[in-house]
């Protein structure tokens, strides 16, 4: 009469489900490895296709620095891992170190940093040191300039005339001597004979006669700055950035075909470039001279921005009869660029 029926008659408490308290189940292993390799091989072909093939469609992204590719990497591999694949995992290590090793000059040339050694002369071997610079029309750079003792200074966006030659006679007294075109600048200590000047004022050309007697074919330049716009998912921005690497082309090529006509002596081309030195646009260059800083930099090399370094615009290119035995790029005070000083042995 009004008793609760027994416990046994009572049904169960239904059972707590603990799988979906802690979360969404996990990826089944398939799916991991699917995904690892996705990421893999979007870094890599990324990669191949920035700083290896370089193809004028996507020229915006072969401004990526190199070593910025290594840290996508790092993802490839770090998936391959996460999937439980090591043979994929390793796989990816060797590619990403053979890219480094073929590709990040940067990592190369901060080895030489502890290894570098005075260079020995030869009997008839000069030395001779180089600086190139973007100092921002600073009329205190010379504050820069002053530490490196050089003997020729290549600038661009260089200050005013009257600026330029108290920054010669600062440097090296009456013996200096100044050509300007533009917002470019050449000073030496010697003799200067203009050779070649570009309508647009975007290489200067000299003969600089040393003090020994010996003659270079100085040229200092600037091309056009690089297309600043973001919105990548516009045809617009991909094919301004090919337009812009085929005008840096046709400069350079231009540059060589008037330099040839009239150069004395060895050839040495630096300047801001406003393109890395892997650049398509620079092929013309690479079939008879050679960068200084690939071949004997020091350091990180990259020299824009001044504070946050990331590309390596500001460049020294020579031929064979200048063997680069240093170059650096150094941190400046009066610029947002850093300078480039490289000495060269410059043989008969």
């Amino acid at each position: 009469m009004g008793n609760s029926p027994p416990d046994r008659d009572r049904p169960a408490p239904s059972a707590v489900n603990t799988e979906t308290s802690a979360g969404p189940p996990p990826l089944p292993a398939r799916a991991r490895i699917r995904l690892a390799a996705i990421t893999a091989c979007t870094t890599a072909v990324g990669a191949v296709v920035g700083c290896i093939a370089r193809p004028d469609a996507l020229t915006a992204i072969t401004l990526v620095p190199a070593c910025a590719w290594l840290i996508f990497g790092l993802l490839g591999v770090g998936a391959a891992c996460w999937a439980g694949n090591r043979r994929m995992a390793w796989g990816l290590s060797l590619f990403w170190t053979v890219f480094a090793w073929g590709w990040c000059e940067d990592l190369a040339a901060l080895g030489r940093q502890w290894s570098a050694r005075e260079p020995v002369l030869a009997e008839n071997a000069r030395l001779v040191r180089v600086v190139t610079w973007n100092c921002d029309g600073q009329a205190h750079c010379v504050d820069d300039l002053k530490p490196w003792d050089p003997e020729i200074v290549l600038l661009q966006e260089a200050p005013a005339p009257e600026a330029i030659k108290r920054i010669s006679q600062e440097l090296f007294g009456d013996s200096g001597r100044v050509l300007i075109a533009g917002d470019l600048a050449i000073i030496a200590r010697g003799t200067l004979s203009q050779i070649a000047v570009d309508p647009q004022r975007q290489f200067l050309g000299a003969e600089v006669l040393l003090d020994d007697d010996r003659s270079l074919t100085c040229v200092c330049l600037r091309l056009e700055p690089p297309v600043s716009r973001l919105d990548g998912w516009r045809a617009e921005f991909w094919n301004e950035h090919r337009d812009r690497r085929e005008q840096h082309r046709q400069k350079i090529e231009e540059l060589l075909t008037t330099v040839r006509k009239v150069r004395a002596g060895g050839l040495v081309i630096g300047g801001d470039f406003n393109t890395p030195p892997l650049d398509r646009a620079l092929d013309e260059l690479r079939s008879g001279l050679r960068d200084a800083f690939t071949q004997a930099g020091v350091g990180w090399g990259a020299t824009g921005t001044n504070d946050w370094p990331l590309f390596r615009v500001d460049q020294l290119w020579t031929d064979a009869r200048l063997t680069a035995v240093r170059a650096e790029a150094v941190k400046t005070r009066h610029s947002d660029h850093r300078l480039v000083v490289a000495d060269f042995l410059l043989s008969d």
